[in-house]
């Protein structure tokens, strides 16, 4: 009973996604633009069709274009529609404008936001941090990317990372999960890694395990150079570098890690998602993490921080640390609005 209730409150709440996202702005506009508007039964319709065509998407990991598009608009152009909507209304309840007015501002403020939001997506930019550790007796400089989304994202902004991670020339990668969250990536797609000669570290993430195909790209992903650690550790100089997978309960993730802790080395530990910092006793002196994506979308930031408080950036705890990053890449559309692709470029230092 309480798994049917789950999955039908699922389904309303993607039948309020699908009437809100794309749905509503247009509705608006008819009436602002047309004085048009939609019955009750055409717009209860239009969100049932949509909603289906997500939940084949989502479920059945169906790789055709038209659903890819259809979520790429819903969670772009729809969602700032969404946005400017509300506000007009808002704004009319102040202070009542004209349709025409109405309509106009939502075409000029929804294009603009896409706009911006496209423009901020296709940035990527270069975040250092600088650590000290009397663990370690030279310095190392490393790189952490998280969320690169191959799918959603294309070749050439994977091309585009590999460049800037050739350019800083660090002493090893580690990827934390999420990299590929479409199935029609096959490792072919991935062999812009091997254009790099140092060691790369790889954790899964919750995208890798929705691809039809998930274990057989992920136990090919040594043909790449990448080691997939895999509820494991290996030592790098004074550095023990722990990976944990990310299918599995937070419980037995906090339980995977504590074995490789205390440590006399010092413990970088890849974890997708930042949930398990503040369950564990004793903490790695590094956790590197994401997931979060910084909301990716404003006003989303706002949500995404009730269920994970540290959302982005930097955190310490006594001689521990936690770095949250935003995303080498977006997920679902390229655009980003209050938030930022980056690659972490991290150095630690002796103390």
């Amino acid at each position: 009973m309480k798994s049917i209730l789950s999955i039908f409150l699922q389904q309303l709440l993607l039948l309020m996604f699908s009437f809100l996202l794309y749905v509503y702005p247009i509705q608006f506009l008819l009436y602002w633009t047309l004085n048009y508007t939609l019955p009750v039964i055409v717009t209860i319709g239009l969100s049932i069709i949509i909603t289906s065509c997500l939940i084949i998407y989502f479920k059945t990991k169906n790789t055709h274009k038209s659903f890819k598009s259809l979520l790429e608009y819903g969670v772009g152009i729809g969602y700032l529609g969404c946005l400017s909507t509300t506000l007009i209304l808002t704004i009319n309840i102040i202070y009542s404008m004209p349709n025409n007015i109405n309509s106009y501002a939502l075409i000029f403020l929804t294009s603009l936001l896409t706009f911006y939001s496209k423009f901020k997506g296709c940035q990527l930019t270069i975040k250092s941090l600088q650590l000290k550790t009397t663990k370690l007796t030279k310095q190392t400089t490393f790189i952490f990317i998280s969320d690169v989304h191959l799918g959603t994202q294309s070749a050439k902004d994977l091309d585009r990372i590999i460049t800037k991670i050739k350019h800083v020339k660090p002493a090893f990668v580690c990827i934390g999960g999420d990299l590929i969250d479409s199935s029609a990536i096959t490792i072919q797609d991935l062999k812009a890694f091997k254009q790099l000669s140092m060691p790369i570290y790889f954790v899964t993430g919750n995208h890798e395990y929705y691809l039809n195909h998930s274990k057989k790209l992920l136990n090919q992903l040594n043909e790449c150079n990448i080691q997939w650690l895999r509820n494991t550790s290996t030592s790098i100089d004074d550095i023990t570098l722990i990976g944990i997978s990310d299918n599995q309960t937070l419980a037995q993730k906090c339980n995977k890690l504590s074995q490789f802790l205390p440590s006399k080395k010092y413990t970088i530990a890849l974890v997708h998602k930042p949930s398990c910092y503040d369950k564990l006793a004793q903490k790695p002196n590094l956790m590197l993490s994401g997931h979060t994506h910084n909301g990716q979308i404003w006003p989303f930031n706002l949500i995404v921080k009730l269920q994970f408080p540290k959302i982005y950036g930097l955190y310490t705890n006594g001689d521990s640390c936690i770095y949250i990053s935003s995303g080498a890449g977006a997920w679902g559309t390229k655009m980003r609005l209050g938030s930022s692709n980056e690659i972490v470029r991290v150095t630690i230092s002796p103390q």
